[in-house]
């Protein structure tokens, strides 16, 4: 990660007042990368069934959610990789 990026997490994270992270091997990862920073984690399990998430087209999905066709949507599933997704920088 940049020098910028590296500023803006500690940053964050010192501004969490908590952490809900399902993975046991990335609240060991933050433990290990974040020491000075007394990190609330609270381990709840993923909540999303994958065997009932069913894909439907983007159209008809933005209908049912009420969302205009223009509309700019960010939406993330599956596995939070922080290194590969970089999801905390969208954020």
């Amino acid at each position: 990660m940049s020098w910028i990026e590296a500023i803006a997490r500690q940053a964050s994270l010192r501004a969490c007042s908590g952490l809900i992270v399902a993975s046991a091997a990335e609240r060991e990862r933050l433990s290990k990368a974040y020491p000075r920073i007394a990190l609330d984690m609270a381990n709840i399990a993923n909540p999303i069934d994958d065997e009932e998430w069913k894909a439907i087209a983007r159209q008809q999905a933005r209908k049912s959610l009420g969302l205009r066709s223009e509309t700019f949507v960010v939406v993330n599933h599956g596995r939070i990789d922080i290194r590969r997704k970089g999801l905390d920088v969208l954020l």
